[in-house]
């Protein structure tokens, strides 16, 4: 495969993934023309999951359509950046090693590539619950077609859906932005908005192109004490950035942060004033998730509302 002819670089690092990594990298196989590359960062996982990449995609491997890295296990931070390091392609996409592309996905981006040329590219994704493909698509926002970025950042910013898989990029937009290694939550949320800042325009593509493995608790469930100490470090680092894009970041890392501390029936009193302060900017109740603006607006009301809520459910069971 000649490096020079590669327009797209799909990067899968894979850890621990051994049930499912021969769909996950079959998906993409299949769909595989000769200007496109696969890039496996092998983040030290001491499963077999590698083991079955070399024995089932021999064949893509030998012809260079694969190519495997390894380096110790240090994180998905530090596995993306190696994948976009050694990426040939002038766009990279991000697949995780549990999930698996949908037909047409590489046609798909080509053909905007090929028409339109944008800095990033969007697209929908449908979810699985085990191995059920469920019908309903979902979208990161919902403004579609080629749009320049600036147009559109607050609706991209207030719903704050950071997934790295959900789109495509120029590679050259991560000649200043890499991921933070080390972080193991939010780390998505800490790098795409700069990349949005570095581009011009953007395509959205109103079709699903992705199977994503929903985690059953939901994403906020997952977030850790690690996580709060991580946002509220990147709070700290925006702090500066006052334009409205940001204002709606921010208030949905005040969202993260108040959640965190809720599960574990702390209140986040340190963040007042910032909650206060995000609240008077009236535009952004047109962009948040309501349940992220009425945190913003009012917890108590917050409260009250999830207590009659589960009171409901209770009475249901």
């Amino acid at each position: 495969m000649n490096k020079n002819s590669i327009s797209l670089s799909i990067i899968i690092p894979v850890y621990n993934t051994e049930k499912y990594i021969k769909d996950c990298v079959s998906s993409v196989v299949t769909q595989l023309d000769d200007k496109t590359e696969i890039i496996i960062v092998d983040d030290g996982s001491p499963d077999n999951s590698i083991k079955i990449i070399n024995e089932f995609f021999f064949e893509a491997i030998n012809n260079r359509q694969i190519k495997i890295y390894r380096q110790h296990n240090k994180g998905i931070s530090a596995a993306r950046n190696l994948g976009i390091k050694k990426a040939s392609g002038e766009y990279i996409t991000f697949v995780d090693s549990d999930d698996f592309i949908l037909p047409d996905y590489i046609v798909s981006l080509k053909k905007i590539i090929t028409e339109h040329h944008p800095d990033i590219i969007d697209f929908g994704f449908r979810r699985l619950f085990d191995s059920t493909l469920l019908g309903e698509e979902s979208y990161t926002y919902n403004k579609f077609g080629l749009k320049r970025t600036k147009n559109i950042k607050k609706n991209i910013f207030g719903r704050s859906l950071w997934y790295p898989w959900a789109r495509c990029f120029k590679k050259d937009l991560f000649n200043k932005v890499t991921y933070p290694v080390g972080v193991k939550f939010c780390e998505d949320l800490m790098t795409l908005p700069f990349l949005y800042d570095n581009s011009q325009s953007v395509f959205h593509i109103r079709k699903s192109l992705y199977a994503y493995r929903q985690n059953p608790l939901g994403a906020t469930s997952q977030l850790s004490d690690c996580a709060f100490d991580n946002l509220e470090q990147f709070l700290n680092k925006i702090t500066h950035k006052s334009n409205k894009p940001y204002i709606l970041l921010k208030c949905n890392i005040i969202y993260c942060l108040y959640m965190i501390a809720r599960r574990k029936n702390n209140k986040v009193t340190a963040f007042d004033a910032e909650r206060s302060e995000l609240k008077k900017n009236l535009f952004v109740y047109k962009y948040l998730n309501p349940k992220v603006a009425m945190i913003l607006f009012s917890p108590n009301i917050f409260e009250i509302c999830k207590k009659t809520k589960d009171s409901i459910w209770k009475r249901k069971i």
